[in-house]
């Protein structure tokens, strides 16, 4: 009787194969998951980023003009404050800054007022306090998306620059 000699064959079968290949493309799945999450948090973090650079600089703005006007007073009054002011500024025109519909608004001379802040942001509340040549500028809101919004405080005080006179 012969008998039957088995070489041994090197290699894998199919279903260690299955299953290597089932648990790579699990785990790629994941981390694409985790990759693209990543990339969006990122997205989001620069727009925000973006904005509140937008609002700090209309808020360096409105303190500029406020320190070289002169003649403050309230457009409005508020329960708290003023809810918008009224100064004349350096090229003697009249200036007024208020709030409305959630949004930050000036007004030179008798122009039509025009949009300061940005439109992902919505001002809950603008108020100016006016004590001589101090206004501090309070601003409360919120900014983001509607998938989420972060809400934000700024103060700001600024005084009338002093101006030299000849002797």
């Amino acid at each position: 009787m012969k008998k039957k000699v088995f070489k041994e064959e090197k290699g894998f079968t199919l279903v260690e194969v299955l299953v290597v290949m089932s648990l790579f493309t699990f785990i790629v799945t994941i981390s694409l998951g985790a990759i693209t999450q990543v990339f969006d948090v990122n997205r989001r973090a620069q727009s925000m980023s973006f904005i509140m650079d937008n609002l700090s600089n209309n808020l360096e703005i409105i303190t500029t003009q406020i320190r070289f006007g002169e003649e403050y007073s309230c457009e409005s009054e508020g329960s708290n404050g003023c809810d918008g002011i009224k100064f004349i500024n350096y090229n003697e025109e009249e200036m007024v800054y208020f709030l409305e519909d959630g949004i930050i608004k000036a007004k030179i001379g008798g122009e039509n007022p025009y949009r300061i802040s940005s439109p992902e942001v919505h001002i809950g509340n603008l108020q100016f306090y006016i004590e001589d040549s101090l206004v501090t500028v309070v601003i409360k809101g919120e900014v983001g998306s509607s998938s989420g919004r972060s809400e934000f405080h700024l103060q700001t005080s600024t005084s009338k620059r002093s101006t030299v006179t000849s002797i």
